[in-house]
């Protein structure tokens, strides 16, 4: 289940910012809660991914970018979900 593990941003910076090989090295996210990233003006509230990742059993959750992709933001790489929830995310596009 998830939510075992709760990772938060304390609405003053982005979770995860997960790069690197896009391929190469996957990346796994497991039974864990994300929450309260802000990304500021940056996109990705909660996670900005390059790589190939798969979110297992995550709930994504109240984060925020004022660009694009309050929960997940991805670029150049792939996202797999798994058994998880993305709800409750905000991007205030055009920075409003």
């Amino acid at each position: 289940p998830f939510g075992l593990i709760t990772v938060s941003g304390g609405g003053t910076s982005r979770v995860f910012d997960i790069s690197g090989p896009t391929f190469d090295s996957p990346v796994t996210l497991q039974n864990l809660t994300i929450t309260a990233g802000d990304s500021g003006f940056a996109a990705g509230g909660g996670i900005s991914n390059s790589a190939a990742l798969t979110l297992t059993n995550v709930r994504l959750t109240g984060n925020t970018s004022r660009d694009i992709g309050g929960g997940v933001y991805n670029t150049g790489g792939s996202v797999a979900v798994v058994r998880s929830e993305v709800s409750g995310n905000t991007a205030f596009v055009g920075g409003g």
